[in-house]
């Protein structure tokens, strides 16, 4: 067997130290979660943790990042299987519903939001990237909506939804109806050719 090279040894250290730092934010939340329980967690050094991560607070964004990065080619996914706009409504909404039942991801977009110097490193301009894409495709399917809706606040629609009071469930809606509902109603006729 052959033995990792230093990059790719670098990078199973980062993912260890991320996947630790994931387990132990959603588990005792970010404000309680030291650097030394993350090295402990993942099994490395405070050294190793500095050699990838300048804070906690990057590490993070980092996290943070990695689930934007993870959502958007599945949502993408999603929609390009689909030929109508009501059966894009429908993967997402179906998407949302399962996204919804655990907040997990919710708890950790809202530290983020929350740790002060996060908001100038770029982590709204990544948002605003990926929900653009994914808005883009779904936009291609509603030619007769009010063009002034972008498509970046089609996706944010989705995600306040999904991710807000209402997608935890604590209201008792069902998120992925609240998301079919406003999707039908912001976007307009829905053409099935």
């Amino acid at each position: 067997m052959n033995r990792p090279t230093r990059v790719e040894s670098a990078a199973a250290t980062r993912s260890a130290l991320l996947a630790a730092a994931t387990a132990l934010f959603m588990k005792d939340g970010f404000a309680r979660t030291t650097i030394n329980a993350i090295v402990r967690e993942a099994g490395f050094t405070r050294g190793a943790f500095y050699a990838h991560f300048t804070s906690k607070d990057e590490v993070l964004v980092s996290i943070v990042a990695g689930l934007a990065d993870e959502a958007t080619p599945r949502l993408l996914k999603l929609i390009a299987a689909c030929t109508t706009g009501d059966q894009v409504i429908d993967a997402i909404s179906r998407w949302v519903a399962e996204r919804s039942q655990s907040q997990d991801v919710a708890l950790l977009i809202l530290e983020a939001a929350r740790v002060g110097e996060l908001a100038n490193n770029g982590l709204p301009a990544l948002f605003t990237a990926r929900w653009t894409i994914v808005g883009e495709a779904i936009a291609k399917f509603f030619p007769d909506r009010d063009l002034n809706l972008r498509p970046d606040e089609i996706v944010a629609i989705v995600v306040g939804l999904t991710y807000g009071p209402v997608g935890s469930g604590l209201t008792g809606h069902d998120a992925g109806r609240l998301v079919s509902v406003a999707l039908r109603a912001v976007l307009g006729t829905v053409h099935t050719s």
